[in-house]
């Protein structure tokens, strides 16, 4: 699967008003050929589509190198397969199967066609009620508006409208890269980040990135990766395409991949919800403007840890210092019995003030610790 997989063309296939917009509309007057209701399915955003009469709900992944689709549902479609793909994602790295739908129908208006998948199996978490995804060389491939303010993604035939009070991206839409990309301001040093409203956490630095943020210092961090290998901080301020973010949170990648096709970092779903975004794939430009959605509630482990599976239960990989778990006594190498995985990730999430009662094994005596979350970021 390559980023022309669906063509421009496919996705206002079968609109008569496509032709028509060409040969009447000018850039600056141009109208949407057609438009998608955008909304959040949990923690993602996502459309509404329909695969031979099947309903799906696609979440919008512009860091994802490939779209993809659960494997089970493309069974249910009876989708061909046409090949295999490399990729590392979800956990998993190696060769995906690609299926082709010959249509789909996002939002019961907008046909593409041919759309290619690679198959997405259990061990990769697309999200609750997602079945597949539109990934970065679909978004980048074709000319739209993301309008989150007005919850609609409008596709153009004729090229897009005035693009007055955006900012257009420097270095945005990148030859050969399926991504998009902008660069942002943290506390004062310009970082060029890859665009993926996929990722949960509002900003990520690889590790040369982080090293030079000077972000390293901060005191008072959350565990992000099993074995010291990632920080949750707070930076004073993010500025991007006209607006500041103030103390964001920044996800700190000590080890692994010094830089790579995402260049310094990533940019995820709780800052890019406050833009609207605008692609032009024939001139390969990129837009943002600051939108008028408030921030979203933030979620991260309020109680300073970093759990990890270990057979069927779940043992402690870190503590965070001045943290709820730090000064309860909690230690890497505890063990917590009796909790569902998930549900205690998303408890460890819950609101400052939220007690969380843990039972805790160390050498053979158990014990149960109540954690009070807390802000303590």
């Amino acid at each position: 699967m390559t980023p022309a997989d669906p063509t421009r063309r496919a996705v206002l296939h079968g609109l008569a008003a496509a032709a028509l917009l060409r040969g009447t509309q000018s850039s600056a007057q141009a109208a949407p050929a057609a438009t998608a209701r955008v909304e959040s399915v949990g923690r993602r955003l996502a459309v509404r589509a329909a695969v031979g009469g099947t309903r799906l709900t696609l979440a919008i992944d512009t860091g994802g190198s490939d779209s993809l689709l659960r494997a089970d549902v493309a069974r249910a479609l009876r989708l061909p397969t046409v090949g295999q793909r490399e990729l590392h994602t979800g956990g998993r790295a190696g060769a995906f199967e690609v299926v082709e739908a010959r249509q789909i129908a996002l939002d019961g208006t907008i046909g593409i066609g041919p759309q290619r998948f690679a198959l997405a199996g259990p061990e990769t978490e697309l999200g609750d009620g997602i079945d597949g995804t539109l990934g970065g060389p679909f978004v980048r491939g074709h000319d739209h508006i993301l309008d989150l303010d007005g919850g609609a993604w409008r596709f153009y035939a004729g090229g897009l409208p005035s693009m007055d009070g955006w900012t257009r991206i420097d270095g945005g839409i990148v030859a050969g890269s399926p991504y998009l990309y902008a660069g942002a301001t943290i506390d004062g040093r310009l970082f060029r980040l890859a665009l993926d409203t996929g990722m949960p956490t509002a900003t990520r630095l690889l590790p040369q990135a982080t090293r030079r943020s000077g972000l390293l210092a901060s005191e008072r961090w959350a565990p992000a990766a099993p074995q010291g290998r990632g920080r949750l901080v707070r930076a004073t301020r993010l500025d991007l395409a006209g607006l500041t973010l103030d103390r964001p949170l920044v996800d700190l990648q000590t080890s692994g991949i010094e830089r790579s096709v995402y260049g310094d970092g990533l940019l995820g779903l709780p800052v890019l919800r406050r833009f609207n975004l605008a692609v032009d794939a024939h001139r390969s430009a990129l837009w943002l403007k600051p939108n008028a959605l408030p921030p979203q509630p933030e979620r991260y482990d309020r109680a300073g840890l970093w759990l990890d599976r270990a057979g069927n239960g779940i043992r402690i990989g870190a503590v965070a210092p001045a943290s709820p778990a730090g000064a309860a006594g909690l230690e890497v190498g505890d063990r917590i019995e009796g909790a569902v995985w998930k549900d205690l990730l998303d408890r460890l999430e819950g609101p400052a003030g939220s007690a969380v009662p843990l039972t805790v094994e160390r050498n053979g005596k158990v014990t149960t610790v109540t954690l009070v979350l807390a802000d303590y970021l």
